[in-house]
């Protein structure tokens, strides 16, 4: 037993001191001069504090970084860049839903890998188009010769 609490404080203590870390780079890769190692600072802060159980810091970092893809893609002028923009932070994507099913928002984290899956298709099958179901909606094409796959 000494072994595993010391190894969970070791682990603790790495956290922390990556918490610090990070606070500092965010501090330097500002949201304004430097926009995407912003986003990837803040990708992987949002991983520590999910890993220390911290979800409200989470959960505001997540926020945050939404806000600035979100301004990121509608910025970008090329499709081609919007497309990998999107893809290079696909994985910020999947901490969002993470978050989601840690807070317990099932159906909210449902509805954001619809869409994600759906905006995946719509690049690799150039539709245009990437409307996704919200819950209600895929309630009503769900029987019994249905599934939902995630």
């Amino acid at each position: 037993m000494d072994f595993n609490f010391s190894h969970k404080a070791q682990n603790i203590d790495f956290c922390l001191k990556a918490v610090n870390s990070y606070n500092k780079a965010l501090k330097t890769l500002t949201q304004a001069d430097f926009s995407e190692l912003h986003l990837e600072v803040l990708q992987d802060l949002i991983r520590v504090f999910l890993d220390l159980g911290e979800t409200a810091k989470a959960q505001e970092l997540q926020r945050r970084g939404t806000d600035l893809l979100r301004r990121l893609l509608d910025e970008c002028k090329s499709p081609e860049k919007k497309k990998q923009l999107a893809l290079k932070f696909a994985p910020f994507e999947q901490l969002t839903v993470d978050l989601a099913v840690q807070l317990g928002e099932m159906v909210q984290a449902l509805e954001l890998v619809e869409q994600g899956k759906n905006a995946c298709l719509a690049w690799l099958l150039d539709t245009g188009s990437d409307e996704s179901p919200a819950w209600e909606e895929m309630k009503q094409l769900l029987n019994s010769t249905t599934a939902i796959v995630y």
